[in-house]
């Protein structure tokens, strides 16, 4: 948790607690475990241990906005898929030493196994090119 800063945080300046109200439904990550919080719910955590500038720095400088898919637009309905081809490549500087290319293929296959989500007919055909 805090202090992000060394533990001086009087660049913080005259602002009250409500580093988050900006963005009141926002989510950061908090590195210390991994878990997202909204401002109130990273400050209530903290409030007993750190200062409140202590904490907002932590908000501002450490923890993470959680990313948000945008998706397609309102009102539009995006064309399905029907063969998906995966290039799987040597990687080069880019491959874990401890990974094959069976590894990744199967990595990819599970992570489209989890998110499918209506059934085989909306399942892309998946061709894996070596």
């Amino acid at each position: 948790g805090p202090p992000a800063s060394g533990g001086s945080s009087s660049s913080s300046g005259g602002r009250g607690a409500g580093a988050g109200k900006a963005a009141a439904d926002e989510r950061r990550i908090d590195p210390e475990d991994g878990k997202a919080r909204s401002w109130e719910e990273t400050e209530a955590l903290y409030r007993n241990r750190y200062r409140p500038a202590e904490i907002r720095e932590y908000w501002r400088s450490t923890c993470r906005p959680v990313a948000v898919s945008a998706g397609p637009p309102a009102g539009v309905r995006l064309p399905t898929v029907e063969v998906l081809r995966i290039c799987l490549l040597s990687g080069g500087v880019y491959k874990h030493p401890g990974a094959s290319k069976v590894d990744v293929a199967s990595a990819l296959i599970r992570g489209l196994l989890r998110e499918a989500r209506g059934g085989p007919s909306t399942f892309p055909l998946l061709d894996f090119a070596f």
